[in-house]
């Protein structure tokens, strides 16, 4: 899942000492205050601390889906942080990695690949990179399907039909 820059820009990639600033130097790092009372607003009210929140949330929940629907074939979550206006650094993005043994057989081959699509697409919205990864396993997919048929018109050749028809009591 990938940030846009519009989320960047809510103070998400501020250095540290530009959030040392007063608030006359630099509005966006100094905290909220409550019209006319002099008081600052808890950060739970800062709606660019909210948002952070809700992109972590949204991060942690759509990286789950990935790396519980594997199978066993994903190597851990990776993250990408932000800081916020707060200081803290916040998950905004990340990764699964899925490795993809070459199958055995034409047919284990099809069962790992429908399994990498199944990941790439756990989630009800998936990113750009999740699509990505289903199109190059469909691919995939399509040869493993390709080699399977070529298997089995191989193995059709092979047969010699004469010697079978007397096991039936056929005649031609």
């Amino acid at each position: 899942m990938d940030l846009s820059a519009a989320i960047l820009a809510a103070g998400a990639a501020r250095r540290p000492q530009e959030q040392r600033r007063s608030a006359k130097e630099d509005e966006g790092t100094a905290p909220l205050s409550l019209p006319g009372s002099g008081e600052n607003i808890p950060e739970e009210l800062d709606p660019r601390i909210r948002r952070f929140r809700e992109i972590e949330k949204d991060v942690l929940a759509h990286e789950a889906a990935h790396a519980v629907s594997t199978g066993g074939m994903g190597w851990p979550v990776v993250y990408r942080y932000a800081t916020g206006p707060d200081g803290r650094r916040y998950i905004v993005g990340g990764h699964v990695t899925i490795g993809v043994p070459k199958g055995r057989t034409p047919e284990e081959q099809l069962r790992i690949l429908s399994r990498v699509i199944g990941a790439a697409l756990a989630n009800p919205d998936p990113s750009p990179g999740d699509k990505a990864a289903a199109r190059w396993a469909a691919r995939a997919e399509l040869e493993a399907l390709r080699e399977l048929q070529a298997a089995r018109r191989d193995s059709l050749e092979e047969l010699d039909l004469e010697s079978l028809l007397p096991t039936f009591g056929a005649e031609l």
